[in-house]
């Protein structure tokens, strides 16, 4: 009897743990710039985010990275690509038509980042647009930007 009880108990714990791992979806994909290419970075325009999920849907997006992402202006100190970091953007909202939008300063106020996106009806897929500017608002703006970039992403 006591045998049978610490079985059922361990497949309820090992059970629960699966589903825990489970709610969590990760993306990687690649903004569709022509430019990227010309970097000297070994994979270039890489967009990598994790996805909530509840229900079978993504309700948040967390961790959005890019990296090496190029600019399309010329910056002071001769910037070329811009990458977010390890920890990415702080969580976006999805909402019931499966979009996300949001707008972060980062870097201590010396990047903004505008991320505009959708997800396809299954959750397997993402795309949309990434707006970076790099150089501190000065009082007449920020120095430099990537220009509005597209992305794709997929499980």
């Amino acid at each position: 009897m006591k045998r049978g009880f610490v079985v059922v108990v361990a497949l309820a714990v090992a059970l629960c743990s699966a589903m825990a791992f489970g709610s969590v979806a990760h993306y990687r994909g690649h903004a569709r710039d022509s430019t990227c290419r010309s970097l000297p970075t070994p994979d270039p325009c890489q967009i990598l985010f994790d996805g909530k999920r509840r229900r079978g849907r993504v309700v948040k997006v967390k961790h959005f990275e890019y990296r090496f992402i190029p600019m399309t202006t010329v910056c002071p100190g001769g910037l070329v690509a811009t990458s977010s970091g390890r920890r990415g953007l702080s969580p976006i909202r999805v909402n019931r038509k499966r979009k996300f939008k949001a707008r972060r300063v980062i870097h201590q106020g010396e990047t903004k980042v505008e991320v505009k996106g959708r997800f396809t009806k299954d959750f397997h897929k993402a795309s949309g647009r990434l707006l970076v500017k790099e150089g501190g608002d000065n009082g007449h703006g920020f120095s430099c930007e990537s220009g509005t970039d597209h992305f794709s992403a997929e499980k």
